[in-house]
């Protein structure tokens, strides 16, 4: 069974209306403490600057991610090449 890839979905699109669905590309790191057991960071907001495919405006969406246990977020980013229109 394959993982979906992580994206984001914008409903409504601030610049057409629509609605657009950015896969994203997420940086991770792992998190290990000193005693040797997982340590678990909590939620981290991110600010995407994400461009509207029907108008090539960009706008700012934000996104809560929770790392699973043992990895922390370095960032997160729209992958601009696999970009769909769903509008």
């Amino acid at each position: 069974m394959s993982k979906s890839p992580p994206q984001i979905t914008v409903n409504p699109c601030p610049n057409c209306q629509g609605h657009h669905t950015f896969p994203l590309r997420i940086r991770r790191s792992p998190v290990m403490s000193l005693s040797g057991e997982a340590n678990q960071p909590g939620p981290r907001k991110f600010t995407l600057l994400c461009t509207c495919p029907k108008t090539g405006q960009t706008f700012q969406t934000e996104l809560t991610v929770t790392p699973p246990p043992s990895e922390r977020i370095v960032s997160v980013e729209p992958d601009p090449a696999e970009e769909e229109d769903e509008s």
